[in-house]
């Protein structure tokens, strides 16, 4: 442990910084659900003061390590990015809305039915259901987001675990 890194901030430049130097590249950093802790805190002030405080300080590393990153991804639902949480990052771009990335945070339905297309049907014999009636269900219950007019379905996982067996 480096004692020069005594916070969150401090850390997380760390590791940024020596993932690069190990590696003789520029790290690619991907922070999911970068609102989730405001989000908790929706109705309670303080702790919404006290957590956007730790992570401007966490992500204004982002911007004081730029030279080690390559590349960031910060998903979320919200607009926190708006904000006080980013103040000091001058160089975020919202793609959210951008056709070109509609398929990155998620898998597309025609994914879904290739890859994983044995999970399918294991799935629905697990639940006496048939293939079509597993697909439907998937797609009730996991697609629904649509970044822009006319994207294609992308469906959102995170609650179904379906492995690849090779």
């Amino acid at each position: 442990k480096n004692p020069d890194e005594y916070s969150l901030a401090t850390r997380f430049e760390g590791v940024i910084r020596r993932a690069a130097e190990k590696t003789g590249r520029n790290t690619v950093i991907l922070v999911d659900e970068y609102d989730k802790p405001m989000l908790q805190a929706i109705d309670n002030e303080e702790l919404q003061d006290e957590y956007r405080s730790t992570l401007k300080a966490f992500y204004g590393a982002l911007k004081s390590m730029d030279r080690y990153i390559r590349f960031a991804l910060l998903t979320g639902v919200t607009k926190f990015g708006k904000v006080s949480v980013f103040s000091d990052l001058n160089n975020l771009r919202d793609i959210s809305m951008l056709k070109a990335y509609e398929r990155i945070c998620g898998i597309t339905e025609e994914e879904l039915h290739s890859v994983f297309k044995d999970g399918i049907k294991d799935l629905g014999t697990a639940n006496d259901m048939t293939e079509e009636e597993t697909k439907a269900k998937l797609k009730e219950l996991y697609d629904g987001y649509h970044f822009n007019e006319d994207c294609v379905d992308i469906y959102n996982l995170s609650g179904l675990m379906i492995t690849l067996d090779s």
